[in-house]
C-alpha cells in the first residue's frame, strides 16, 4: 500500500488554496498532528482496513486544523488522493 508523505499533503493543500482561494500556509504545531496521523495510518494493528486509515486521515485533518485555511477541503482531497495512490474506487463508483 502506498501512503501520503507530509510534503505531498502540504503541496496538495497549496494547490487547493491556489485554485479555490483562501490563506496558504500551516501552523507549525498543528502540522505535526497531521504528520503523526500520516504515520499512524501505516500501522495495520490500529488501522487494519482502508476505511479505518482514510477515516483517521480525514478526521485528523479536520479536527486539528493543520492549515491556515481550507482544512475540510484539503481533508477530502487527501482522502481521495490516498485512494487514488492504490487505484481504489469505492464500490458504488465502479459502474
Amino acid at each position: 500500500m502506498k501512503y501520503i508523505e507530509l510534503s505531498e499533503a502540504i503541496a496538495i493543500h497549496e494547490k487547493i488554496i491556489e485554485k479555490t482561494g483562501g490563506l496558504s500556509g500551516y501552523n507549525e504545531t498543528q502540522i505535526g498532528y497531521l504528520a503523526s496521523a500520516l504515520e499512524h495510518i501505516k500501522n495495520d494493528d490500529y488501522y487494519p482496513t482502508i476505511t479505518d486509515k482514510i477515516t483517521h486521515l480525514i478526521f485528523s485533518c479536520v479536527k486539528f486544523h493543520p492549515f491556515a485555511d481550507g482544512n475540510k477541503r484539503t481533508s477530502i482531497f487527501l482522502g481521495m488522493h490516498f485512494l487514488d495512490l492504490d487505484k481504489i474506487l469505492p464500490k458504488n463508483m465502479n459502474s
